[in-house]
């Protein structure tokens, strides 16, 4: 019963249609997911590599209690 009411919403919603990012050129194969997650790592990838902020100001801007799990998950 769910997954049939996921899927009436998906062909309803805006939101069931390709990614903006497609549009913008963002490579994404088929099948490949891409959300806001995918978003947080890319921000938080270039606020601490290319723009050289500071990884615990970083890390308050994605709101994580340890500076080692945004250091762990977001960075390369």
């Amino acid at each position: 019963m769910l997954a049939a009411r996921l899927q009436d919403w998906k062909r309803h919603t805006p939101y069931g249609k390709d990614v903006v990012a497609i549009k913008a050129g963002v490579p994404i194969a088929e099948g490949q997911r891409f959300g806001l997650n995918d978003l947080r790592h890319s921000l938080s990838n270039w606020l601490v590599n290319k723009a050289k902020v500071e990884p615990k100001t970083v890390q308050g801007i994605l709101r994580h209690s340890k500076i080692q799990t945004m250091v762990d998950l977001y960075t390369q």
